[in-house]
Formats: C-alpha cells, sequence, structure tokens
C-alpha cells in the first residue's frame, strides 16, 4: 500500500532533484516549497488525471446504503456518502435499471428493486399527479432529477434503506497518510505520469522522458486490461 507521501518520495528518487539524499523528500506533504512543492503537486495532478481517463474504471465503482425517512420522497445520495458521484444502476430482468429498497431493521433478505423511470417521462406524469402525489408504501419507481438527487414514488410509508451502486467522485490526495483508491498493484502508474510533469517543465530531460514514458504506458496497459470491463457484444 503506497501511501500519498510515500509516492512523493518515489517520484523525488527517480527525479534526483534538489538537495535532499534522493527518495527521502519529502518529509511531508503540507506545506513544502520549490521542488519538492511541485513533487507533490505532480503527484496529485497524475492521480486526478489517471482517474479521469476513462468513465467506467473498476476501482471507482462502489455500492452503499442511504438511510431514508418516512414519507420522504426527494434523496440527495451525496449527504450519506462521502465519495457519491454519479448513479450506477443495478442492471436485470431484460436489462431494467433499479435500485434496492429494504425497510429498516430487516436486512438484505428484504431488499426488493425500484425501477427506474426516465426523468422527461416522469416529470408532470402520473407519479405526481392527484392520489398519486400523496401516495405512501414500498417505494416502487425512482427518477433522477436534474440536480442529480433521487425521487421515489410512492413516497415511504415507513424509514427504509436503499442500497446504490455508484460512481465514485475523484479522490483527492491531500495528506501524507492519503491511500489511492486504485488497487495498489498499479499504484507505479501514478509515480511515471508524475514523473511526465516533471519533464514537462525541464530541459534536457528527454534520455529519462522516453524511459519514463516507455514505463508509464506499459503501467497504463496493464490497468487498462485489469480496470475495465469486459466488451459486450
Amino acid at each position: 500500500m503506497a501511501t500519498f507521501l510515500e509516492l512523493c518520495r518515489r517520484v523525488h528518487r527517480y527525479a534526483r532533484i534538489g538537495e535532499d539524499a534522493t527518495g527521502t523528500a519529502p518529509e511531508t506533504v503540507a506545506g513544502q516549497e520549490g521542488v519538492l512543492a511541485e513533487i507533490v503537486g505532480w503527484v496529485q495532478d497524475a492521480y486526478e488525471d489517471i482517474q479521469a481517463d476513462q468513465e467506467d474504471w473498476r476501482f471507482r465503482e462502489a455500492a452503499g446504503d442511504v438511510p431514508v425517512a418516512s414519507g420522504v420522497r426527494t434523496v440527495d445520495a451525496s449527504v450519506t456518502l462521502d465519495d457519491y458521484d454519479v448513479l450506477r444502476p443495478y442492471t436485470g430482468d431484460f436489462c431494467r435499471r433499479h435500485i434496492l429498497c429494504a425497510y429498516s431493521g430487516q436486512g438484505a433478505a428484504d431488499r426488493q428493486p425500484v425501477w427506474f423511470v426516465e426523468w422527461e417521462d416522469w416529470r408532470g406524469g402520473r407519479y405526481e399527479r392527484g392520489e398519486a402525489a400523496a401516495a405512501t408504501g414500498r417505494p416502487q419507481y425512482f427518477t433522477i432529477q436534474p440536480d442529480g438527487q433521487l425521487r421515489l414514488y410512492p413516497a415511504p410509508d415507513s424509514d427504509v434503506v436503499l442500497t446504490l451502486a455508484y460512481h465514485r467522485a475523484l479522490q483527492t490526495l491531500e495528506a501524507d497518510g492519503d491511500v489511492p483508491i486504485l488497487p495498489e498493484r498499479h499504484h507505479a502508474v501514478i509515480v511515471w505520469r508524475a514523473l511526465m510533469y516533471y519533464v514537462d517543465t525541464r530541459d534536457k530531460t528527454q534520455e529519462p522522458y522516453q524511459k519514463w514514458e516507455r514505463r508509464r504506458k506499459q503501467a497504463m496497459r496493464r490497468l487498462y486490461r485489469d480496470q475495465l470491463p469486459e466488451p459486450s457484444f
């Protein structure tokens, strides 16, 4: 497991810049100046670049439970799930998209699907008009509003727990002990990408650039093979 600080020191070891012995600096990622501040920034930027490289990275997939109080129809999942970015509904029964819902305290055995309805079909439709607007029960349908919040129908007649599959937001490395969410075996790709930033800011570095770029490409190929979904036909 490589921490943010350890990744910075690995970049320092290869770049051989600054006055400290290679691989020993920085002592912390906080409050750095000069070349050590550059190293910290290169690692941060490299990691964000890699996370944003593909929409379907497996390491950005997650699942979590969101409690919803009785009578509440509009749900902001990001309040409960700190790393929530975009919903990735489950699929099944002729590829119908859904989330799962269980009454509070009942556990996984009580989970039932709540089926997705496109917002264009939802708004102003039968889920919001007349008696439907006041209906209660176990939620059966949901939509995603333009602001990203989930809207349920009917309103829960008791406290429930929604189980969501979602895409994680981009993680920013900030503290010494922060660990990237991509698998440990792929952490080296952050180092090689950070070294590309070093090359972009320095002259007379073409020889190491070619070596580091070759290793970056190799590491990215391994990441693609391991962390992208299988092609579907």
